[in-house]
């Protein structure tokens, strides 16, 4: 063998040798689900919206990880909520905007999470993003138990993201219905505990003036029969 031929046999070694210790990027997944509300609760100031995220990387320290978010944040295009029967045109906002919306409405905002969550829940949710992004889907505050066909409010746009039984929400909306949400989506959170507060920061968070919901407390304190009775329609009427 010659010496040319040798040399080349040593960097093929090499870059073989690299390519087997190549270390793959290693992916997590994670849920934020927020509430809004007003005071007095009214169904026109409270919605539910959650963020996923992909974060992607190597290492300890996930703040250096890099992360990719998606909203689910369901409301009519024009961003009025009206209690009413009537199908409406919906648009998915993205959390920015929807953060806008919340402090338009002079409404406080809850988060339980950041929850790390299986995969399988995380492209659930970008199944739906699609769906609701498609124009298929109305928005329908008051959709009765025919969804999705007579369309989605913000919590069933959020709940309904996964496969199975449909969540029986009664009226329940804010933050009574962003728990509900929450217990639905328990089976995908292996480990509710600790939190991932990195991306509260990452997602520039840290100004908002969260309210933060604990799991153990906030999860169970809200059942059917508790959603359903805390989420009167505040003696708004209901337009058709």
């Amino acid at each position: 063998m010659s010496r040319l031929q040798q040399k080349a046999l040593v960097v093929l070694t090499v870059l073989g040798m690299s390519a087997t210790g190549a270390v793959s990027a290693e992916e997590k997944y994670f849920l934020l689900l927020f509430a809004s509300q007003a005071d007095p609760v009214a169904p026109r100031t409270s919605h539910t919206f959650a963020t996923f995220v992909k974060a992607t990387g190597n290492g300890a320290d996930m703040k250096k990880w890099k992360i990719e978010t998606r909203t689910i944040s369901w409301m009519p295009i024009g961003r009025s909520v009206m209690p009413r029967f009537a199908r409406e045109r919906g648009q998915n906002f993205d959390l920015v905007a929807t953060l806008a919306w919340t402090k338009s409405q002079s409404a406080r905002m809850s988060l339980w999470g950041p929850f790390e969550v299986d995969r399988e829940l995380h492209e659930s949710a970008e199944r739906q993003i699609e769906r609701l992004e498609s124009g298929v889907l109305p928005y329908h505050l008051l959709n009765g138990g025919l969804r999705p066909a007579s369309g989605l409010n913000c919590m069933h746009a959020v709940s309904d993201l996964a496969p199975g039984e449909r969540l029986a929400s009664g009226i329940a909306y804010g933050e009574a219905g962003s728990a509900a949400v929450l217990r639905h989506l328990r089976r995908w959170i292996p480990n509710p505990q600790p939190t991932h507060d990195w991306l509260i920061e990452r997602l520039e968070l840290k100004e908002q003036n969260l309210q933060r919901r604990q799991w153990k407390r906030e999860a169970q304190h809200y059942g059917k029969e508790d959603c359903n009775n805390l989420a009167h329609v505040a003696g708004e009427k209901v337009a058709r």
